[in-house]
C-alpha cells in the first residue's frame, strides 16, 4: 500500500513538472490545426476543381470525336466526387460542415485505441483522462489526444485522396495493389484512431 502511494506521488510530481513543456507543445499543435484546416480546404477545393475541369475536357473531347457517352461510365462519379469535394471545402471553411461532422461522430463507434484503454485498467492512473481532453488533468494527456487527432486527420485525408485517385484515373491504375493497400491502410488507421476525432480542433 505504501509502495502504491509512493508510486502515485512520484508519477504526479513528474506530470506536474512536465506540464509547462507539454503546454507549449499543445499550443503549437492547436495553432497547427488552425493552419491545417485551411490547407485542407485548399486541397479539397483544388482537387474538386481539378476533377470538374478534367471532366469538362473529357466531355469536349467526346463531342469532337463523336464518342458515345455510354462508353465512359466514370463521368457521373467524377461529377459527384468533384462537387462533393468542393462542398466539403466550403463547409469546412465556414464551419457548418465541421459541426455536422462532430454530430456524426457521436454516433460512430469509439476509436479502437480508446476501446483498448477500456480493457487496460491501471490502479494508479485513470485512462479516461486521455480519452477525453475535457477530463485531462495534465497537459501531456491532452497532448496524447491531440496526437491521436492528428493521426485521425492524416488517415481521413489519405482516404479522401485515395478515393479521388480511384475515380479520376479513367480505369488506368498503374499499381492497383498499392492503391488497394493504401485504401485499406487508411481505413484501418481511421478505425484505430477514430474517423472524426480531429473535427473539434478545426473550429
Amino acid at each position: 500500500m505504501k509502495l502504491l502511494i509512493f508510486v502515485n506521488f512520484e508519477i504526479s510530481d513528474l506530470f506536474h513538472k512536465s506540464d509547462d513543456f507539454f503546454a507549449i507543445l499543445n499550443n503549437g499543435l492547436l495553432l497547427f490545426f488552425f493552419c491545417l484546416k485551411y490547407i485542407f480546404v485548399f486541397i479539397l477545393l483544388f482537387v474538386g476543381i481539378l476533377t470538374l475541369n478534367k471532366l469538362r475536357g473529357i466531355y469536349l473531347n467526346e463531342r469532337i470525336k463523336n464518342i458515345d457517352e455510354s462508353e465512359n461510365q466514370l463521368k457521373k462519379p467524377r461529377l459527384i466526387v468533384g462537387t462533393v469535394y468542393i462542398f466539403l471545402a466550403i463547409g469546412i471553411a465556414f464551419n457548418f460542415l465541421i459541426y455536422l461532422l462532430i454530430w456524426i461522430s457521436i454516433y460512430l463507434p469509439p476509436p479502437l485505441i480508446f476501446q483498448i484503454f477500456d480493457v487496460v485498467e491501471l490502479d494508479f492512473y485513470d485512462m479516461d483522462r486521455i480519452k477525453d481532453p475535457y477530463k485531462s488533468k495534465y497537459e501531456f494527456e491532452r497532448f496524447i489526444y491531440l496526437m491521436f487527432a492528428l493521426m485521425s486527420f492524416e488517415a481521413f485525408l489519405n482516404l479522401l485522396l485515395t478515393i479521388w485517385y480511384l475515380v479520376n484515373n479513367n480505369r488506368t491504375i498503374s499499381n492497383p495493389r498499392k492503391v488497394i493497400r493504401n485504401l485499406l491502410f487508411s481505413l484501418s488507421r481511421s478505425i484505430f484512431f477514430g474517423f472524426l476525432i480531429f473535427a473539434p480542433f478545426f473550429l
